[in-house]
């Protein structure tokens, strides 16, 4: 088959799942394209040896790879991380001629507005396709705390919410990452026959061993962006009212909430918390080794 993969992430970003679906696929003999950004996540610049122009082509293996401009952001403006998804929803969407004569495009929903391409050509006439919906829309945007009830969130929902359920309704098949939001798609337009259920996967290709052999301390892990939706806040808080008891977390990553967030543990003088930052992918099979949660 002939498959276009879409994704506003792709690496050098730390966004895997894409790359291991394309990859994964042009192993097995299709034809895989992807049609992504610059790399800019998650610090909202540019990554060094890119430079942002009209239309970039690479190779990773057999893969080809288009990048299209968008306008970069990862802060916690509501306004200025709009524009930043919907400059991507049009950039990729002027890449029609990328996506003649594939058989099916698959869309890595992170949010919503990479499907405006793709739900737009097949409109037009155009081929079918794979939505795999990451994180709920609008929710992960109107519950955040850089929306939430201000004229603005309303003014998204009211947007929002008819186009999503056309998105759904149109799609050739839906993924969801846990049985609730399967749930919450097939009301919200979404075909239950067209519904899957397909867990978010880890990289199980290394057998790691323990770095710190037993320890009388449980150790909790978090990995990944440290923004307004992920609220570790309430963690640090958590963490604070059990310093009495063998508990520590140690939180790998970054993101637009973690200078606040480590703020706040100093403040509280939270000695069971500490902040990696991030690291290099390949350091993570021990950090999880290291974690009893």
């Amino acid at each position: 088959m002939k498959i276009l993969v879409v994704s506003q992430y792709y690496p050098p970003e730390g966004v895997t799942i894409p790359a291991e679906i394309a990859q994964g696929l042009a192993d097995k003999g299709h034809d895989v394209r992807v049609l992504t950004g610059f790399p800019n996540y998650p610090s909202g610049k540019i990554f060094p040896g890119y430079k942002q122009s009209w239309r970039s082509k690479e190779f990773d293996g057999q893969v080809s790879i288009l990048r299209v401009p968008l306008v970069t952001d990862h802060s916690t403006s509501a306004l200025r991380r709009m524009i930043n998804y919907l400059s991507f929803a049009l950039s990729s969407a002027t890449a029609r001629n990328y996506a003649k004569n594939v058989d099916v495009i698959y869309i890595y929903a992170t949010q919503m507005t990479p499907a405006f391409g793709p739900w737009l050509w097949r409109k037009l006439g155009g081929a079918p396709y794979v939505l795999h919906v990451q994180d709920l829309w609008p929710e992960s945007i109107l519950e955040s705390s850089m929306v939430g009830e201000s004229k603005l969130g309303k003014f998204i929902k009211t947007v929002l919410n008819p186009w999503l359920s056309n998105v759904y309704m149109n799609a050739a098949a839906i993924i969801g990452i846990a049985p609730s939001m399967v749930s919450t798609l097939k009301k919200r337009g979404g075909a239950p026959q067209n519904m899957e259920l397909i867990f978010n996967w880890a990289d199980d290709s290394v057998n790691p061993q323990k770095h710190n052999g037993e320890s009388d301390s449980t150790e909790i892990l978090f990995a990944g962006n440290i923004g307004d939706m992920q609220d570790l806040e309430t963690v640090v808080r958590a963490a604070h009212l059990v310093e009495d008891i063998p508990v520590h977390v140690t939180v790998v990553g970054d993101g637009v909430a973690r200078e606040r967030v480590s703020i706040l543990a100093e403040e509280l003088c939270c000695r069971n918390v500490s902040f990696r930052g991030s690291v290099p992918r390949e350091e993570m099979a021990g950090i999880y080794a290291d974690a009893d949660f």
